[in-house]
This record gives C-alpha cells, structure tokens and sequence, in this order.
C-alpha cells in the first residue's frame, strides 16, 4: 500500500511540474511574439529561407536532370544502328 501510495505522490508532483513548466513556455512564447509586426517579421523571414531552399533544390536536380539527358542521349546515339540505303 505504502507502495502505491508514493508511485501516486510522485505522479501527481510530476503532472505539476510538468503542468507549471508548460506554463512557462507557453507564456515565454507569448511574449515574444506579442507585437505583430515582429510576428510577420518572423514568419516573413523563415518564409524566405524556405523559399530560397526549395530553389536550390529545384534548381539543383533539374541541372541533375539535363546531365542525365544528355549522357542518355549520347549512349543512345552511340548504339544506334546505322541504316544505309
């Protein structure tokens, strides 16, 4: 009984300190956030960053894809049987 009795007491200490520091950030993230021209700031910049990501990628396989082409077309034209008339 004792047992359960201190497994209970520390579930309940761990649920509100977990509870309490939920608070905590949760209100931190609030503050910083409060003014919306630093909110659109913010998300304005990621927005960029991603922005600026998914055209180097894109960039980076389409020059991936003509390098392809071109090595396919060259092997083609290297096999191709060759008919005189």
């Amino acid at each position: 009984m004792l047992k359960r009795l201190r497994w209970f007491g520390a579930g309940v200490l761990v649920g509100a300190l977990g509870s309490v520091y939920g608070l905590f950030r949760l209100r931190q993230t609030r503050n910083r956030y409060v003014d919306p021209d630093q909110l659109v700031d913010t998300v304005g910049s990621t927005l960029r960053t991603i922005g600026g990501t998914v055209r180097d990628a894109w960039d980076e396989s389409r020059d991936a894809m003509e390098e392809a082409e071109v090595e396919l077309r060259e092997d083609y034209v290297g096999r191709r049987p060759r008919l005189e008339p």
